[in-house]
């Protein structure tokens, strides 16, 4: 009797599996390369994670916050009764940290990874101060449509502040759903040059991301200043 060999057929990869595929190697190899791997193996931080830990520490909503300059300064100061009291930048950096290596860190690993953060930041202050955008361009963050969206749109402070005059109609301070779509319009439409299909089609995704971020309680109660301060810091 015959023994029949099944021929074994390869299938090449499509073209988007193989971009999926290289994409995948480069942040694999991108993250090995990171500045901060020397404390571990780093994990991708979401974008909303980052800006839920920026607001804790950004308290006066000026989309930047204070680095020390010198090697230990703010790693801890003391109040009144000598308790220990650290800068807003370490604590970020603590949160941060702990997202990226999934594991809270030792004081003195803690304080080499702050420092280290300090270190590649400083030529990116303005004033001392580091900002948001800056700080995402250092660290391992998620892919954000929103971000991107954001900053290809180039809008300046004063065309942000022109566009939101137009929100809040009737001045309760919040804005609804139907002017956030509006909003996003508006910035696709300065992006993509007003390519009406191509706006129409993202909408609904980059309107989700952003509800996600000022929508935490899901109320439908959408603060315009948090919008427009979100906005701004992205564009810093």
């Amino acid at each position: 009797m015959s023994e029949e060999i099944a021929e074994v057929v390869t299938v090449p990869p499509t073209k988007e599996e193989t971009s999926e595929h290289a994409s995948k190697s480069e942040q694999t190899e991108s993250k090995s390369e990171h500045f901060l791997a020397q404390f571990g193996e780093i994990q991708t931080i979401g974008f909303s994670d980052l800006i839920g830990a920026w607001k804790n520490y950004d308290s006066e909503k000026t989309g930047s916050v204070a680095v020390p300059s010198a090697k230990g300064e703010g790693e801890e100061t003391t109040d009144g009764e000598g308790e220990g009291i650290k800068s807003e930048f370490h604590k970020l950096v603590g949160d941060l940290s702990e997202m990226m290596f999934s594991e809270k860190k030792d004081e003195d690993t803690a304080k080499s990874i702050a420092q280290t953060m300090m270190d590649k930041l400083q030529s990116t202050l303005t004033d001392g101060k580091v900002t948001l955008k800056n700080l995402m361009a250092s660290l391992p963050v998620g892919e954000s449509e929103l971000i991107k969206l954001i900053q290809k749109s180039q809008l300046s402070e004063e065309e942000v502040d022109q566009m939101f005059e137009q929100y809040d109609s009737d001045k309760t301070g919040f804005i609804s759903e139907e002017e956030m779509e509006s909003l996003i319009k508006d910035m696709l439409n300065k992006a993509t040059g007003g390519d009406e299909e191509v706006v129409d089609s993202l909408i609904a995704d980059h309107k989700a991301e952003l509800l996600s971020l000022v929508d935490k309680d899901e109320d439908g109660k959408i603060s315009k200043e948090e919008v427009l301060q979100l906005v701004k810091m992205l564009l810093k």
